[in-house]
């Protein structure tokens, strides 16, 4: 019981107590298994330049550009896909992937180095907080 009626409230702490060193028993085996097969976190190039101290105008700028871009390549088309109530969430999630690949293709052939998952995380975010704001 949350609130320990009908409970001596000193078995009601030592349950609390025992749970607890239980969960960090669950939180070290999880950081542990984290340690041996965890992937590494996703460094954008910006990240890298700017713990290096090497960000200059230019690579802000730079950016912008690439986030223009993608903003211009993809908002039309992921907000239709995303106002249409008709589309269920497997083919929003396909169309979606092929729109990103698309994106991804069209930055290529202008020689913009981009990572997919950098294109989808922006495109997405940005448009569905477009839409619900608006």
């Amino acid at each position: 019981e949350g609130s320990a009626h009908g409970i001596l409230q000193p078995d009601f702490l030592h349950a609390i107590k025992t749970g607890s060193k239980q969960c960090q028993l669950v939180i070290q085996a999880i950081q542990s298994l984290q340690k041996k097969v965890g992937k590494p976190k996703l460094v954008l190039a910006s990240s890298q330049e700017q713990e290096e101290g090497s960000t200059t105008s230019n690579d802000s700028a730079s950016e912008e550009n690439v986030y223009s871009k993608v903003k211009c390549l993809a908002s039309m088309r992921v907000r239709q896909i995303f106002t249409d109530h008709s589309v269920d969430k497997l083919s929003r999630d396909d169309v979606i992937n092929e729109i990103r690949a698309d994106i991804c293709d069209k930055l290529q052939i202008l020689n913009i180095n981009v990572s997919t998952l950098c294109v989808s995380n922006y495109s997405k975010g940005f448009i569905i907080r477009d839409v619900i704001f608006i």
